[in-house]
């Protein structure tokens, strides 16, 4: 996944097989297969932006194996808040200037 804006992602997916390499209906198949298991995923990603978007998100049940991307989620908002406090340092510092 690649994220391309606020709300858009680019989502790359493949499925390689190393058997009935002659055979195109079998290829065609397995694509099929999993083109149908992303739209699946679509659903929810999409399902689960729209409520993103509702402000639903904040009211979200954390689970036990959500653990890794809370943690994530907490590093990456530390960052961006000593982040925000250094800009306005730094601003305040060049406006003294």
């Amino acid at each position: 996944m690649t994220p391309e804006s606020e709300k858009t992602t680019h989502y790359f997916f493949m499925q390689a097989h190393a058997f009935s390499l002659e055979d195109e209906a079998v290829t065609e198949s397995l694509y099929q297969s999993v083109v149908a298991a992303f739209n699946e995923d679509r659903r929810m990603i999409e399902a689960q932006q729209r409520m993103i978007d509702l402000g639903a998100a904040d009211d979200r049940i954390i689970l036990s194996f959500d653990r890794g991307l809370i943690q994530f989620r907490r590093a990456t908002d530390s960052l961006l808040h000593w982040s925000r406090c250094l800009k306005r340092r730094l601003d305040r510092i060049e406006g003294v200037r």
